[in-house]
């Protein structure tokens, strides 16, 4: 498996798993996995597209904080300076939702009603374990993002009498598409409640054949190169943390680390046994014992960018590499959430 979103490296793993014959033997594309279904390369054509003035409107999901997220954060929050709408369907304000024009919070999930096709022909609903708590209260209580979107374009298959609009609007979508791959039901209402009950519906399975047929010679050729930097750098998620999102959380801004148990902030992660030094450009204390209420401090350049980083010394960790969690330098959270930590 590939792990790249590098187009060359996913040609190279594919030729290998074509010369080893797994096509139809270990891999199987008749139930191929529908997660992780996002394009950087459309995200970042959206960035250019709006920074252009060619994005009449956007909206937001739940969830997603593109202004935060995004490596190129800073150009799309100037890109959505020229988008005449802007909607949010965050439950919480973010980085993105204090640049757009409305926020229109969406039901929790454990609130809504759905559907997910996480393998293909394998349809999962979703359905809500707690009535909605915020939907009474008005203008500004809570509405499902889908039922919003298909209100606003008038959807005429849209029952807006009907006590659960989006529910309606879900079991005529199955009744018109999923309800015709099946033969063991004689009605509806039969098809839906046992798809309810077991919680999913396998369609006919079919076996999808394949054939290896990319240029292994111009793929090498994009495969990524070693740096010739004397310092590589791995950037991850911690446990608690993620990738910011639950960074408000002031339970989990207190649960130590389970590596270096460190807590409300995050640090670069260096060798116990550092002989370098000299790839820093500013070194505070770094060659004595730390000190309380002052450790050992750096500056670090990435990319063009500068910042100054609490440092902290991690057992089993090679030479040469640093490590610096995700998730932190937030600035539209709250006050539990707000400026820990020196990186997005």
């Amino acid at each position: 498996m590939a792990g790249s979103n590098n187009t060359g490296e996913q040609i190279l793993v594919n030729a290998i798993n074509d010369a080893l014959g797994n096509y139809g033997a270990t891999i199987e594309f008749g139930a191929a996995s529908m997660q992780r279904q996002g394009r950087d390369k459309d995200v970042r054509k959206l960035v250019r597209d709006m920074n252009a003035g060619q994005v009449d409107a956007l909206f937001i999901m739940d969830g997603a904080n593109p202004a935060y997220d995004l490596p190129d954060a800073a150009q799309f929050a100037q890109g959505a300076k020229k988008v005449g709408l802007k909607v949010s369907f965050s439950g919480a304000p973010n980085e993105t939702t204090v640049l757009c024009d409305y926020a229109t919070p969406t039901h929790h999930y454990l609130e809504s009603w759905g559907d997910a096709e996480p393998k293909r022909g394998y349809y999962s609903l979703i359905q809500p374990t707690i009535a909605p708590v915020f939907a009474a209260l008005g203008r500004a209580g809570t509405r499902q993002a889908e039922e919003s979107l298909l209100r606003w374009a008038a959807s005429e298959t849209l029952n807006t009498g009907a006590e659960q609009p989006f529910l309606e609007y879900l079991k005529l979508h199955w009744e018109q598409t999923m309800f015709r791959q099946q033969s063991n039901f004689a009605t509806f209402q039969a098809f839906w409640d046992s798809a309810l009950h077991d919680g999913v519906f396998e369609s006919p399975q079919f076996s999808i054949q394949v054939a290896f047929s990319g240029d292994v010679s111009a793929a090498a050729a994009k495969v990524r190169k070693p740096g010739q930097s004397a310092l590589e750098i791995s950037f991850f998620e911690t446990v608690n943390m993620g990738g910011g999102q639950y960074a408000g959380n002031p339970w989990l801004q207190e649960m130590p680390d389970p590596v270096n148990r460190c807590v409300w902030g995050n640090h670069l992660a260096i060798p116990v046994k550092w002989e370098g030094g000299n790839e820093f450009t500013a070194l505070e204390n770094l060659n004595n014992d730390e000190i309380y209420g002052k450790a050992d401090r750096v500056e670090l350049e990435v990319s063009s960018k500068k910042q100054v980083l609490t440092v902290v010394r991690q057992f089993g960790q090679m030479e040469g590499t640093l490590g610096l969690a995700l998730g932190y330098g937030r600035n539209v959270l709250g006050r539990m959430g707000n400026a820990l930590g020196q990186t997005k």
